[in-house]
């Protein structure tokens, strides 16, 4: 199973490298984003955690629908098309995210190849029908649309949450450290604080730069399009009236395919003009940054493994980063039960309750323990 994992993540790496050949100048450019991807700390989630395999394959059809695609709309053949159309159905099949694909066609068409008239409107139709087979299968196999119970907070209240939240992804997509296996989030309050402030402030500037790069440099306004518009759907979650507030790295797996386009577009602007065997040519200092940028990913991509290792240190992860969630010293506390921890599980036990008074399980654990 991990060799297949490792297979799978591979060949999405390589995806990425050749659509980032396809969107920016030159092979370097192409090479740097496909290392930054391949490197990013924040896709140890996906990789090592078992149930962010939907992530994973639902990145790896994504990339392969558009490059199908885009060999489909260069030739003028529907061949291409018709593979593009049924790697999409796959990667919806495999996650929800790649509903986006359609919105993400059309800012190829626009910003990558400058044109939306070249016999556009078919290919859209199709994707827009395949967009409806998946709407219909998921609604026959659910059997309806079913109620997510009681929301976490009244409209106001989710709204500046997940403003918040929004400003993190984007945070911790640019700057991976210090991050967790497991956020708690604490629903912002009215009228908001300073943090709130200043996260949302950076978060403006953030959709301002974007909104520059579109008009100014195409390439790096494709890919930070890109990583607003697939993280969308993830973020639309803490919109609606459901039981809790989500935020979690394997939401942007995806995403960070943006992210890297735009670092690879920014990293040959500084280092000038580079060429295989031109050595001579880069400049020094942006090629030492890069470089110490790229190990820096790969320490701590490979430090963050260690926390997928086993459930014991995962679980010891969530609680030291959040010591003010109630899950965290529950699943750590069973888990310590099972080794034969006792003491320990009881105390992370009586943390649990009096985080969460009201949880069943929490009581449940925590009488056990008071009896052994």
């Amino acid at each position: 199973t991990q060799y297949k994992r490792a297979a799978v993540v591979g060949t999405g790496a390589l995806a990425v490298l050749a659509v980032a050949r396809r969107t920016l100048d030159g092979e370097p450019a192409a090479a740097i984003c496909a290392l930054v991807f391949a490197l990013h700390p924040l896709h140890t989630e996906s990789v090592s955690f078992v149930s962010g395999r939907t992530d994973v394959l639902a990145t790896l059809f994504f990339l392969l629908a558009l490059l199908a695609y885009d060999r489909g709309r260069t030739r003028r053949r529907w061949g291409p098309i018709a593979w593009s159309l049924a790697a999409y159905l796959l990667a919806l099949l495999a996650k929800e995210v790649a509903i986006t694909l359609p919105v993400v066609l059309v800012l190829w068409d626009r910003l990558v190849r400058g044109d939306l008239r070249d016999r556009a409107a078919p290919r859209y139709a199709a994707s827009g029908a395949v967009t409806a087979l998946y709407l219909g299968l998921r609604l026959f196999a659910l059997g309806g649309l079913e109620s997510g119970g009681d929301a976490w907070g009244p409209v106001l209240t989710r709204a500046l949450t997940t403003l918040r939240i929004v400003a993190s992804y984007t945070w911790i997509t640019i700057v991976p450290y210090p991050t967790s296996p497991y956020y708690a989030i604490v629903p912002e309050t009215v009228p908001p604080g300073l943090a709130w402030w200043l996260a949302v402030g950076g978060l403006a500037a953030a959709l301002g730069a974007t909104g520059w790069a579109v008009r100014r440099a195409p390439a790096a306004g494709f890919g930070a399009l890109w990583f607003w518009i697939t993280l969308a759907p993830s973020i639309a979650l803490n919109l609606l009236p459901l039981p809790g507030a989500i935020m979690a790295e394997r939401f942007l797996y995806l995403p960070t395919v943006g992210f890297s386009l735009v670092l690879g577009w920014g990293a040959t602007r500084l280092l000038g003009p580079v060429a295989w065997g031109r050595t001579a040519a880069i400049r020094p200092v942006p090629s030492l940054g890069l470089a110490a940028i790229l190990l820096v990913y790969a320490v701590l991509t490979l430090w963050r493994n260690e926390d997928w290792r086993d459930e014991y240190r995962l679980y010891s992860r969530m609680v030291e980063t959040s010591p003010d969630a109630a899950m965290p010293h529950l699943n750590l506390a069973f888990t310590q039960l099972a080794r034969g921890e006792a003491e320990p599980a009881n105390q992370h036990l009586r943390e649990a309750v009096r985080l969460a008074p009201g949880s069943p399980r929490a009581n449940a654990g925590l009488g056990l323990t008071e009896t052994i």
